[in-house]
């Protein structure tokens, strides 16, 4: 009985996954409040979807969030996770536009900016005037050079931007804001602050100078950073071959079965995979049922909108299967598949439509495996 209740929950699961899927998500919830003003829910909302998060624009949504909501210090320590992610991603650079922006630094702002997100088509709630860090001096350098260490680049140019202004005639702090500023790929403002690096150096030697001032000229002819996305796990796989080997468990009124089944094939495409299917039954009381199947089989894979590697997949297979009569079968086999980068942990639920074991359902646990070289 439990196992059949597992078996019911799993299919309505699966049939409910589309409606699931279309129905306002937590984070699209966040992102209503952030368009309607509620600036403290979108933040609210975010926290947890965005803690732990190895998400990029995610991290960028909530540093966005957290400045709308007037927290500078926070957001710039959430833009510091997303830029470390993914500095080139068009939208954790308008994030972070809109975040420099709001803390005055225009020339920053200015070059990262790259068009909205979808969601913010209709237009981007502006982040009220956000201050720049304060303190003395010492504290201010001190606790740059320690963003710069941790990598931590949006928050170290926030304190040497509040350095600069502070004491413009500092040579230390316009050479950090610099190098922090091509960090994050403002090539154009860094090399204005080397510019003033320059001026303010004094009497230096003649191969420095020169040294720093073709390193101005470089950055001025640097393009604007382009987004290079790396391919995702589930978009490499045309090409490769699969061996897949697990267990399946069939529960019939007669009796509860075990069995072993593998699978041997190749992506077509990225999305499409065909190969040869083969287990062996043993259990059942009649020996008539027991012994080895064996067939072809395909199978079509969906990523789900989801931050993980998550597969939807859906699976078709012709074979024959042991029994006393009408042993060739027709199996459909909806599932999930959590892709990794040289296989997955797939989860399949085999329904026989013709057959010997025609009317039972099969629940399949196993790990697939990748090999070969993927293809364009």
């Amino acid at each position: 009985m439990v196992v059949m209740k597992s078996k019911l929950l799993l299919i309505a699961l699966l049939a409910a996954l589309p409606g699931a899927l279309s129905a306002g998500s937590p984070r699209e919830k966040a992102r209503e409040s952030a368009l309607d003003g509620a600036y403290a829910d979108a933040v609210a909302a975010y926290n947890p979807l965005a803690r732990g998060s190895r998400d990029a624009v995610l991290a960028a949504e909530y540093a966005y969030a957290l400045a709308l909501a007037g927290n500078g210090e926070l957001a710039l320590a959430h833009l510091d996770r997303a830029f470390l992610a993914d500095a080139a991603n068009p939208e954790v650079m308008f994030f972070g536009s809109a975040v420099f922006q709001a803390l005055g630094m225009k020339l920053v702002a200015n070059e990262l900016h790259r068009p909205p997100p979808a969601w913010l088509a209709g237009g981007a709630p502006e982040i009220a005037a956000l201050k720049l860090p304060a303190g003395e001096y010492p504290d201010l350098i001190a606790a740059a050079n320690l963003f710069v260490y941790q990598r931590r680049y949006a928050s170290a140019a926030a304190h040497f931007a509040a350095l600069v202004r502070a004491y413009p005639d500092e040579q230390l702090p316009w050479a950090g804001y610099a190098i922090v500023l091509e960090k994050l790929g403002v090539f154009k403002a860094a090399a204005k602050a080397v510019e003033k690096d320059i001026k303010l150096a004094g009497e230096e030697d003649r191969e420095t100078m020169n040294l720093r001032a073709a390193h101005k000229k470089e950055l001025e002819a640097r393009p604007p950073v382009a987004y290079n996305p790396a391919p995702k796990v589930n978009e490499m796989l045309k090409g490769r071959y699969l061996v897949f080997l697990g267990l399946n468990y069939t529960h019939t009124e007669a009796a509860s079965v075990i069995n072993l089944n593998t699978r041997l094939g190749k992506f077509l495409t990225n999305r499409i995979d065909a190969g040869a299917s083969a287990g062996f039954t043993s259990g059942y009381d009649d020996s008539d049922y027991n012994g080895l199947s064996f067939g072809v089989s395909g199978r079509y894979n969906k990523p789900l909108p989801v931050s993980m590697p998550l597969n939807f997949t859906a699976g078709a297979r012709f074979e024959y299967q042991p029994g006393p009569e009408n042993n060739f079968a027709i199996v459909l086999s909806p599932g999930l598949s959590y892709v990794l980068a040289n296989g997955a942990l797939d989860l399949y639920l085999d329904f026989a439509l013709t057959g010997p074991s025609k009317g039972t359902q099969t629940i399949s646990l196993g790990y697939t495996i990748y090999f070969g070289g993927a293809r364009k």
